[in-house]
């Protein structure tokens, strides 16, 4: 009987889990459908500049989920970002093409990605994009067994994650 209480416990909690992570994804599609809709008013660039943002987050999203997904919002992305010329949008885009070369198995492929980023994040001075980036090229460097960038890359991670209040993951 508690084996049965804790199983219907564990069903609920994982059917409120997933239900509140689709809300999320469910509120960023329809602020991105809305910010296309309204494509040609006045506040054009700002409006790119919003939906470079929806776009990289639902990258971001995708990952781990669907990585061809990750990589259409990811493109999606970098097309807007040059074209607005919005720096910061690229860099985002980059690391997003990163995450999705990770999730495919590609860890060698993976590493411009991440490099292109972080020009762009240290310039931006972006503490936690910094910290992730570093961290992400680490754990690619792991898995190619190139042991040495690793640890430099890990550790330089470090102090922008401890800055930005990240977790140590």
């Amino acid at each position: 009987m508690i084996k049965h209480i804790i199983a219907f416990n564990f069903f609920v909690f994982m059917m409120l889990h997933a239900n509140a992570q689709n809300s999320e994804v469910d509120s960023l599609y329809a602020t991105l459908k809305n910010w296309q809709q309204k494509r040609g008013s006045a506040i054009y660039s700002l409006k790119d500049s919003v939906e470079v943002r929806l776009l990289n987050s639902l990258s971001a999203y995708y990952q781990p989920i669907n990585p061809d997904t990750s990589f259409y919002f990811a493109k999606r992305a970098m097309e807007i970002s040059e074209t607005i010329d919005d720096e910061y949008g690229v860099c985002m885009a980059y690391f997003n093409y990163g995450k999705y070369r990770y999730f495919k198995g590609e860890p060698k492929k993976a590493i411009p990605f991440f490099e292109k980023a972080l020009l762009g994040f240290k310039k931006f001075n972006s503490t936690n994009e910094l910290g992730e980036t570093y961290r992400n090229l680490g754990i690619n460097y792991v898995l190619l067994n190139d042991f040495i960038p690793a640890i430099e890359s890990l550790n330089a991670a470090l102090i922008p994650l401890r800055q930005s209040g990240d977790s140590i993951k």
